[in-house]
């Protein structure tokens, strides 16, 4: 029997390549495990042969070579991937690079690259040493594919798929690299976070494909556009990232001064502004940017990305298309956004929502020819918060089609109230966003709103957008034609603000065309403003649409609209959007209470200011001429007003509808104007009303003046627009402001304060009897009769109840109402009766009413009201 050491070197070498082959799928190769499996295989050829069999049929290779690289012995699989053009019978030589490695006597693992294709893996045993000679085994895999799988597995990772660029994850590390990078104090990194303004209209109108394409255009727009100042900076690339959507960032490594930040921004802009063909149309889009900056306003990633997007909020809220660089404050603003997102999706089921109605009045009869339905939120949190500001949050946050929902059954509600109340019903329209038309089966949504308030299709109307007929989707047209075949009159919403032509419009079964409030602008004035509201109202009625003119807020629009043959007008010349009990009572009184329109001559010339009383009041000519002898006024004489306006028109509209309050209006322009007539009339005011945008610490002298010329009572001050930041708050109450009435706001509101501050009641101490504002609807049941009436004023002690029916003082009554969406039930003395001789002191156009006071309130009920008096109330504190 042989012995190992007389084995033939054929054998030894075929054993010992089998030993590697085995240890090398162990993936862990020692020198005592490969000189045991030696010893055992070299007995036996059987082995030898299974295991090159194997080894062929994997494709792995194995190689045998001495201490001085000689390859001792080789498998098919190694021939073809180390020398796959070596002709049959060469001998077989190792590579430079491979005999470099094997200078390690240690076990290796490495990558070679064969020729420019090929990646092989090799994986070298230990020196092993017998009697015979030293040795070494090579084990050799083709991973070129799996490697190319990996590096695609990673750059899906890091990238994205539609515009190549880097995604999210690869962003947020360059981005820490950067910050990482920041060479001293000096160094600044630049963030820039940019969204398209409208892309959702896009896919909306053009379809999906030809947003991606709208974004791939711009991604090669960023990367060439900005790739020259890539190579010039010695601090790092600029990396441009798609976040998701239609959202970018870019991230500029060293920036030398905010002038470059600022450069950088507007050549996005501009790169964005310019227009592109996409679908065979050439769309002119526009972006938003937000700036963000290392470490001027943060010092890690997290911050300062929260800070770009801020920023980004910003821009968009100013009017979009521009660029702006983070403040502190605008942190605050980014919370609420999120916070109004958070109290949205729960607003529906706490019943916050309401709808308020905006008279539409029809030009050939003067009556009331339909009503607009418009959305108000008030949160419990959040207070008032205009549509302005949740409609879009609603919109990105894919809730608006629930919220649509709710407002077609709600306006059906309230058709089928005014119906049952015996009311000659008109239409009411209702928006609808083109996200709610295309999400959802809207004619199912309207059919079933119609089905379960039991109202006739005729009386509903649907608004939509322009964008959505953009689309020119034969889906549109068929949904539409489907909504108008069950009888629902379908209008396009201001017109003129998107791409639309009137014959474009023709393709689409319309009923009406909504003028954008844009065609009114100078009508008055100038001939080209009016021939093109002209010739917008001729097409429309050539093509069979009605018309309706927008935010008309004067006469001489109404007439110029009325001579054009404009069917039907809406605006603040009649009424803004005013809450349901409000508008029942407008259709009462069919909606035309209108007060006399004088005009008033501005301070120092110009033209009239149409919606005034008092000519020539506010012309500092004649400002002295009016003999007002102080303190001589009745108990029912109008109150007297000062309204300061900041600019022009900013409070023209909140003047003009205080006239039809019966006040005594009168307006300057500016806190000099305003100093002027004080100092000259000696006025006996009961308020002043201004904006907060006015120099507050002025109007704090002024009013000092003011109380000083009046010794009966004290007049207060009003503050009425915009809601300010808490800073601003801060110096109106310095100034001396008494209340404050953010817009939008209803007359029952503004008439609330002008009677309030001429009745002097002691609003800040006198907490039992503090009455606030309310319009609410109520029951009022006195034996077995049962009234209605409309609770105007709510104290905790009682309430002013607008009512036609009679009552007597002393009568007992039970008041039923809701408040906050909570029943109400009390019992309740009438205190004063008022008719139309006599005017309650929270009502000054005189309506008919009682005064009562509330007795026998269990603890929960005077919680009730305690509470909402003191929410009603916060909302009208400076």
């Amino acid at each position: 029997m042989p012995t190992f050491d007389s084995l033939s070197l054929t054998s030894l070498a075929a054993n010992i390549s089998i030993a590697l082959t085995v240890t090398s799928a162990l993936a862990a190769v020692s020198v005592s495990a490969a000189g045991y499996l030696l010893f055992l295989l070299a007995r036996s050829r059987a082995a030898q042969d299974a295991t090159k069999a194997a080894h062929t049929a994997s494709g792995q290779g194995s190689i045998l070579v001495d201490d001085v690289f000689n390859v001792l012995e080789t498998n098919e699989a190694a021939r073809a991937l180390l020398w796959p053009s070596l002709a049959e019978g060469k001998s077989l030589v190792l590579s430079p690079a491979i005999q470099e490695l094997l200078a390690d006597p240690g076990e290796q693992h490495h990558l070679l690259t064969i020729g420019t294709e090929r990646l092989v893996e090799l994986s070298i045993s230990p020196t092993l040493k017998t009697r015979i000679r030293t040795v070494r085994g090579i084990a050799v895999r083709d991973v070129t594919e799996q490697r190319k799988g990996q590096r695609h597995l990673v750059h899906l990772a890091h990238y994205d798929s539609l515009t190549g660029l880097s995604n999210r994850r690869l962003f947020v590390d360059r981005l820490e690299s950067a910050i990482a990078n920041a060479r001293g104090a000096s160094d600044r990194v630049a963030l820039f976070y940019i969204d398209l303004d409208r892309f959702k209209e896009v896919n909306d109108t053009l379809g999906h494909g030809a947003g991606d394409a709208l974004l791939k255009t711009l991604a090669q727009r960023f990367q060439e556009g900005l790739a020259h100042s890539s190579k010039r900076r010695s601090g790092g690339e600029i990396t441009v990232s798609r976040l998701s959507g239609d959202e970018f960032a870019i991230v500029i490594p060293v920036i030398e001064s905010i002038s470059e930040v600022e450069a950088v921004a507007q050549r996005v802009l501009d790169m964005i502004g310019e227009p592109m063909t996409v679908a065979d149309r050439t769309i002119a889009s526009s972006g938003s940017v937000g700036v963000a900056i290392f470490p001027d306003h943060a010092t890690d990633v997290e911050n300062l990305v929260k800070h770009a997007d801020s920023a980004l909020y910003v821009a968009k809220d100013m009017g979009r298309a521009r660029f702006v660089l983070y403040e502190a404050s605008f942190s605050t603003e980014t919370d609420r956004t999120h916070q109004i997102e958070q109290e949205l999706r729960k607003a529906i089921s706490r019943g916050e929502f309401s709808l308020h109605y905006q008279p539409k009045v029809d030009l050939d009869t003067d009556t009331v020819g339909g009503f607009e339905a418009l959305l108000r939120w008030y949160n419990r949190e959040l207070g008032f918060v205009g549509p302005k500001e949740f409609i879009p949050v609603a919109e990105d946050r894919g809730m608006i089609s629930e919220i649509g929902a709710w407002c077609l059954d709600e306006a059906c509600r309230q058709i089928r109230k005014w119906q049952d109340a015996g009311f000659l019903t008109v239409p009411v329209s209702v928006n609808v966003s083109s996200a709610q038309f295309r999400d959802t089966d809207v004619q199912r949504i309207v059919s079933d709103a119609l089905v379960a308030h039991n109202v006739h299709p005729s009386l509903l109307e649907i608004e939509l957008t322009e964008s959505l007929l953009l689309a020119d989707d034969d889906s549109t047209a068929l949904a539409l034609r489907d909504l108008r075949s069950i009888g629902v009159r379908v209008a396009l919403d201001d017109f003129g603000t998107g791409y639309s032509a009137l014959t474009y419009l023709n393709r689409f079964p319309l009923d009406v065309v909504k003028m954008d409030r844009g065609f009114l602008r100078d009508i008055e004035d100038s001939d080209a403003a009016a021939g093109i509201a002209s010739a917008v109202v001729s097409m429309s009625h050539s093509l069979g649409f009605e018309v309706v003119a927008e935010g008309v807020d004067s006469p001489p629009q109404a007439d110029l609209l009325r001579q054009m043959g404009c069917n039907q007008i809406q605006g603040f010349l009649f009424s803004p959007a005013i809450p349901s009990e409000e508008a029942t009572r407008f259709l009462a009184n069919d909606g035309m209470e209108r007060p006399a329109i004088k005009p008033i001559i501005a301070s120092g010339g110009g033209r009239p200011i149409t919606g005034m009383v008092d000519p020539n009041a506010f012309s500092k000519d004649a400002v002295g001429q009016r003999e007002l002898p102080p303190n001589t006024r009745s108990a029912n004489s109008p109150p007297r007003v000062l309204v300061i306006d900041s600019m022009p028109s900013s409070l023209g509209q909140t003047a003009f509808r205080m006239t039809r309050l019966d006040a005594d209006i009168h307006l300057v322009t500016g806190i000099e104007e305003a100093m002027v007539f004080v100092q000259r009339e000696e006025p006996d005011l009961d308020m002043v009303i201004a904006p907060p945008e006015i120099d507050l610490p002025a109007l704090g002298e002024l009013m000092e003046r003011v109380r000083k010329m009046v010794s009966d009572h004290v007049p207060r001050l009003l503050v009425v627009g915009e809601e300010p930041s808490r800073e601003k708050r801060d110096l109106m109450l310095r100034a001396g402001a008494d209340w404050a009435l953010w817009e939008p706001y209803a007359d029952r509101e503004l008439r609330f304060f002008v009677n309030a501050a001429r009745s002097n009641r002691n609003w800040k101490f006198q907490r039992q009897s503090v009455r606030v504002p309310l319009d609410t609807m109520g029951w009022i049941r006195a034996g077995a009769h049962r009234g209605a009436g409309v609770l105007t004023s709510l104290s905790r002690r009682g309430a002013f109840i607008e009512t036609s029916e009679s009552y007597t003082v002393g009568q007992p009554i039970r008041v039923e109402f809701k408040l906050e969406n909570r029943p109400i039930s009390v019992f309740a003395n009438v205190t004063r009766v008022h008719d139309s001789g006599e005017g309650s002191e929270e009502c000054i156009d005189h309506p008919l009413g009682i005064d009562v006071i509330f007795y026998e309130v269990d603890d929960v009920t005077d919680g009730a009201i305690e509470e909402a008096v003191e929410r009603l109330w916060s909302r009208y504190r400076p």
